[in-house]
């Protein structure tokens, strides 16, 4: 081990030769190491400004928000395509299907597997026993549900269409009616999202402990979906 021989002397000490070699050749604009008794004062609020400005968090970055690009209504609904923008990846697009005149959070969770159902009731017919699916037309039209409401929509991607910027294996997922989101592929964990707090799916709380119990929760009700469904799909132990 190699003694450097110490030089340039400041207020912990000395510097080597290599620390010393990086402040040019003297103290910085606010040390105290050289300093006019009349600036003492100042200098050290400005230096301890500088380092608590050097330590804080960064600023965090402007909110996200969802752009319209196009809209429309039609017989008492109303369409919109929206874009909006993370700050990594391409632009992610939607498309929303709400009645003329909603507004804040819908009252159930449409799957396209109810659309069929709906569309009869919204005719006045009832399904058929053997039909997939809610009918939900008793949200946009007064009378009594046809049936109990499903507390969630089932998520599949059975075989990938290896389309640039989409997802290149199976997968299996679940969306519930008080906002939450939980997607595996075959026996491992992909993502956790609550809804409520975080719209755009920036914070992925599949390997956090701290919502152990509502993952489970959710990948059990997933499990029920696959077997439901006669699904043939391995979700992990602990999602």
């Amino acid at each position: 081990m190699t003694r450097m021989k110490p030089s340039s002397p400041n207020m912990i000490g000395a510097y080597g030769e290599w620390a010393a070699s990086l402040t040019a050749g003297g103290p910085r604009p606010l040390s105290l190491q050289d300093c006019p008794a009349g600036e003492f004062a100042t200098r050290k609020l400005a230096a301890r400004a500088r380092t608590l400005a050097c330590m804080a968090a960064p600023p965090k970055p402007e909110g996200i928000t969802a752009k319209t690009v196009r809209s429309w209504t039609h017989d008492g609904l109303a369409g919109e395509e929206i874009s909006w923008q993370l700050p990594y990846g391409p632009p992610t697009s939607a498309w929303v299907l709400k009645p003329v005149g909603a507004t804040g959070r819908l009252p159930a969770v449409l799957n396209h597997v109810d659309i069929a159902p709906t569309t009869l009731g919204l005719c006045g017919i009832k399904k058929p026993s053997w039909m997939e699916g809610s009918d939900l037309s008793h949200h946009r039209i007064a009378k009594q549900a046809a049936q109990a409401e499903p507390d969630s929509a089932f998520l599949q991607n059975v075989i990938p269409t290896g389309h640039p910027d989409s997802i290149n294996r199976p997968y299996r997922g679940v969306v519930t009616r008080d906002g939450w989101k939980l997607v595996s592929f075959e026996g491992a964990p992909w993502v956790l999202f609550n809804l409520n707090e975080d719209p755009f799916e920036q914070a992925n709380l599949a390997f956090n402990n701290r919502y152990r119990v509502e993952r489970k929760k959710l990948s059990d009700r997933l499990r029920q979906w696959i077997a439901d469904t006669g699904d043939t799909f391995k979700i992990p132990a602990d999602v």
